[in-house]
């Protein structure tokens, strides 16, 4: 999927299980911050900012959390991005039936 990038298990800076709530909604925050800063008031170019910057982020976890952490940024962020979902995909946006790249491996 466009946008995605190998940081799925290879990323030694990973949030480790289980998911740290407080610490992703900081990391939420701070996507919407610098996606406020890099919009010049367009909010396309915000949506897209801030949806590449939480699929990035989605991508540093180990699969197990990462459907809750979808569910926080959907729900308390309004984090939509109907291009690439991020419940249940890997950073190259497969599932675990189809992922070669070990994403689903904790």
């Amino acid at each position: 999927m466009n946008g995605y990038s190998n940081h799925c298990a290879t990323d030694s800076n990973a949030i480790i299980l289980p998911l740290d709530e407080t610490e992703w909604r900081a990391i939420c925050r701070k996507a919407q911050a610098e996606a406020g800063r890099a919009c010049g008031a367009s909010e396309r170019v915000y949506a897209l900012v801030f949806s590449a910057e939480i699929r990035r982020q989605h991508c540093k976890l180990p699969y197990a959390p990462r459907m809750e952490a979808a569910e926080i940024a959907i729900r308390e962020f309004e984090y939509m991005d109907v291009d690439a979902p991020i419940s249940g995909e890997c950073c190259h946006g497969l599932d675990l039936l189809t992922c070669p790249g070990g994403c689903f491996e904790d």
